[in-house]
């Protein structure tokens, strides 16, 4: 239940200024009222509850297009203290999709957070059931993993359109994204889905503030010992590999919820040699 988000990502290689075409995709973001699923930490809801790390809702994962172009639908995400309202997302490729539908091996080329408008999130925070969301609203400009992402010439912000007209009507987003396809990250997941359920990280135990920037930075995706719902992580890692699933996972649900991390959302400094390379266009 939430406001209809169809979101569009493009992936362009900031080395060749061209469209990524099968790079697979991995998104996850919180709930209306600030909770993630797969993880069982302190501040994500009810930590009692440790059938949360077998779930699996609003994680998804979806190949790039020729275009570059990763699709999906999902709702507008809702808050939890300390952070901004914002998408989780990495990408993984060179890896090998499975007869039991799952991907596996690759190397994941980018780690990162998107984010929305001020202006947006406020109007969909007055509709329920965002509106019961007791956890107290981070805004954009109080937000420090934003603030980092946005000084280092990277737009970490979607376009959208309203479908309607108000929110309730839905949410059309899209955005593009540089990436130095020659990076490779090395991932820690927080926790893991298997053929048996999810298991969490033994070095998950809290809920941090951030993830998608630098070292032990969030919730929502943090590095091993801080953090709920996905990464810590960013890019300009350490040379590595990631099994985007394995062979136990279903394609279509993600199975990372955490990450290390090492330097900025985005391959800023390689986006930022070729000007030419235009990266933020609209879809």
């Amino acid at each position: 239940e939430g406001v209809d988000l169809y979101a569009e990502v493009q992936i362009i290689d900031v080395n060749t200024c061209e469209p990524v075409q099968g790079l697979y995709l991995d998104f996850w973001h919180c709930n209306t009222t600030g909770v993630y699923s797969g993880i069982v930490a302190s501040g994500n809801g009810d930590s009692s509850d440790t059938t949360n790390v077998d779930k699996t809702f609003l994680r998804g994962l979806t190949p790039t297009d020729e275009d570059g172009v990763a699709s999906y639908t999902s709702i507008f995400p809702g808050h939890y203290t300390s952070r901004a309202t914002h998408i989780h997302i990495l990408g993984t490729y060179n890896g090998t999709l499975l007869e039991n539908n799952t991907y596996s091996g690759g190397y994941a080329s980018h780690v990162g957070q998107l984010f929305f408008d001020q202006d947006l999130i406020s109007e969909v925070e007055l509709t329920a059931p965002y509106s019961t969301n007791t956890q107290e609203l981070t805004t954009n400009a109080e937000d420090q993993i934003l603030s980092e992402e946005a000084a280092e010439d990277f737009d970490p912000f979607f376009e959208y359109v309203l479908l309607g007209d108000s929110v309730s009507d839905g949410v059309l987003a899209w955005i593009s994204v540089g990436v130095d396809m020659t990076r490779a990250q090395t991932i820690t997941a927080a926790g893991t889905l298997t053929a048996d359920g999810g298991v969490m990280s033994e070095s998950t135990n809290a809920m941090g503030g951030g993830g998608g920037m630098g070292p032990g930075s969030g919730m929502g995706g943090t590095a091993p010992g801080s953090g709920m719902g996905g990464f810590g992580g960013s890019v300009g890692g350490p040379e590595g590999s990631f099994n985007a699933a394995s062979s136990e996972t279903d394609v279509t649900q993600s199975t990372t919820t955490g990450v290390t991390q090492s330097t900025t959302s985005g391959s800023v400094a390689a986006e930022a040699s070729d000007p030419a390379c235009s990266v933020r266009r609209n879809l």
